[in-house]
């Protein structure tokens, strides 16, 4: 299989937050959180991303591209609350 790098467009975010996960990953559904995270700003200085802790696959690809851990926080979502690091890394 062949990727090819492009811009990420608006088709793009409306295709992801169209995606639904099993449990325990569903509370990843973009319908699960309020939050509309899939319209930012384009173009930014850092690329920064928060993920349940224990979610250490997931975790461990986003270290393997540069990202590093900032801190760590909870946060309520699909009825429970989790811990979930913020990770970043230059754009």
């Amino acid at each position: 299989m062949n990727y090819e790098p492009r811009s990420f467009t608006v088709e793009d975010a409306d295709a992801i937050v169209s995606w639904h996960y099993d449990p325990p990953f569903d509370f990843y559904d973009a319908a699960s959180d309020p939050d509309d995270f899939a319209r930012t700003e384009y173009d930014p200085d850092e690329f920064s991303l928060a993920v349940a802790a224990f979610n250490e696959r997931t975790i461990s690809v986003y270290e393997s591209v540069g990202f590093e851990r900032v801190e760590t926080f909870p946060q309520e979502t699909s009825g429970g609350e989790y811990e979930f690091p913020a990770m970043a890394r230059s754009a």
